[in-house]
C-alpha cells in the first residue's frame, strides 16, 4: 500500500459516488458497479484506462479500514 504522503489528493468518495459515512460494504458495492459499467467507446481507450485506474485507486484507499481511518485522522483533505 502507498504511504499517505504519496497518495494524490482527490475526492475518492465522489469517484465512487459514495458518501463519506459509507461503510466498506457500501463502498465495495459502488466500486463493483462502476467497474462493470465502465464502457470503452471506440477511440477512447486511454480515457477509459485512466478512469478505471482512478476507480481502482479510490477502492484501494477507501476499501481498507486502516487507510480510510488514517486519512480521516490525519486530516488529509481530499480534493
Amino acid at each position: 500500500m502507498m504511504a499517505l504522503e504519496q497518495i494524490p489528493k482527490k475526492d475518492w468518495y465522489s469517484i465512487l459516488g459514495a458518501d463519506p459515512s459509507s461503510n466498506v460494504s457500501d463502498l465495495k458495492q459502488k466500486y463493483q458497479k462502476l467497474i462493470l459499467i465502465t464502457d470503452v467507446p471506440a477511440g477512447t481507450v486511454e480515457k477509459c484506462i485512466q478512469k478505471f485506474i482512478e476507480i481502482d485507486q479510490a477502492w484501494k484507499i477507501l476499501g481498507n479500514e486502516e487507510t480510510k481511518r488514517s486519512m480521516t485522522c490525519s486530516g488529509m483533505k481530499m480534493i
